[in-house]
């Protein structure tokens, strides 16, 4: 379940908050108005569901659901969903005009305030290959994120697409990717994809909902996961460092439930310049006393120190490091990561302390 998207982080940067004003914006996109599953479901051993984890570049739980697919072919069929109308495409570029460097596409439609993006499309097709036209009218940015260069290049564009008609291919033998994404959002709000198709297909796509391949399910509700986890007054959620802002994760850090399996506790780490290295840290024995490894919604701002053991493998050994943290308030957050585990006392802060927000 750790396998990483290559260019993951690069969506994350996407945003649709400028996707608000086209000509042909009508009204909101209907639940259960797809009749049409996106891809052939053959092909994919698991439909992971909204929350998961992946830092750096997905530290908070993400907005959309992520398509695994097999090897059983090299390339599948990409279809919309139902009638609906593109306003935007996205050329996104890792470590671009180097030896390395890989690309893909995201395609967004939308109607009144409803926006669908399917990410990591590797090949346009039909009718928005030809709107492309090489993103010669696009805008395009660069950025850094865990030491990987990305380019986005937006280009606005106005199709009309058919139930069922082609707009993308996939392929299934790109180093480096494991599948496509998948968001729905209304008034840039996430919500669940599963709840726009019809019953049946809604069905077929539930069956596919768990870990990247298939083996575990998920079966707690909300079966579509949990984006905002956030527990005010609590540690449970997102943070941000001080200094920087909500869209740049990387810096960042949340304590979240897992996307598959939510009674499991997870820290979720970015490039946050404290001691333990980027990665997902999961709480094995959570408590329900005391101020080691407590339930991340169990602890308050009450003035105590709490402190989680995170195991990092280091020069080819397992080494246990500690996270210690106190809730200042509601809202304010207090860090250090320790070259010791958990057990090891005094709980005291030093000049290496990280302040975080809400």
């Amino acid at each position: 379940m750790k396998k990483t998207l290559y260019a993951i982080v690069s969506i994350a940067l996407l945003g649709i908050s400028s996707l608000t004003c086209h000509k042909k914006s009508n009204s909101a996109i209907q639940l259960g108005s797809f009749a049409v599953l996106p891809v052939d479901l053959t092909y994919i051993t698991g439909l992971v569901p909204l929350g998961n984890l992946n830092p750096p570049g997905h530290t908070f739980p993400t907005d959309h659901m992520y398509f695994y697919f097999s090897n059983q072919v090299t390339s599948f069929d990409l279809k919309s969903p139902g009638n609906l109308h593109v306003i935007q495409l996205v050329s996104q570029r890792m470590n671009p005009n180097q030896l390395d460097e890989k690309k893909d596409y995201t395609i967004i439609l939308g109607s009144g305030s409803t926006r669908i993006r399917f990410a990591h499309v590797t090949q346009l097709q039909g009718k928005l290959l030809d709107a492309a036209s090489n993103f010669s009218a696009s805008v395009c940015e660069t950025t850094t994120i865990g030491g990987k260069q990305y380019e986005k290049c937006t280009l606005n564009v106005d199709v009309d697409v058919s139930a069922g008609e082609l707009i993308g291919t996939i392929y299934t033998n790109v180093p480096g990717q494991f599948g496509f994404d998948l968001g729905i959002y209304v008034d840039n709000i996430p919500v669940c994809p599963l709840d726009y198709f019809d019953s049946a297909s809604r069905l077929q796509l539930i069956s596919k909902l768990g870990s990247p391949d298939g083996l575990v399910k998920r079966t707690a509700e909300p079966l579509c996961g949990e984006v905002n986890q956030d527990i005010l007054g609590t540690l449970q959620g997102n943070w941000i460092q001080n200094g920087y802002d909500f869209y740049k994760e990387s810096n960042n850090i949340s304590f979240a439930k897992d996307a598959v399996e939510p009674n499991r506790l997870f820290l979720s780490i970015g490039d946050a310049g404290v001691l333990v290295p980027s990665g997902l840290y999961e709480v094995i024995n959570i408590q329900s006393s005391g101020v080691i490894d407590r339930a991340f919604k169990d602890v308050k701002p009450d003035g105590k120190i709490y402190t989680y053991t995170v195991k990092v493998f280091e020069s080819g050994v397992w080494k246990n490091r500690s996270i210690l943290l106190r809730l200042e308030d509601n809202t304010h957050l207090s860090l250090e990561a320790r070259d010791v585990d958990a057990n090891a006392v005094p709980y005291t802060f030093t000049a290496a302390k990280k302040s975080y927000h809400r």
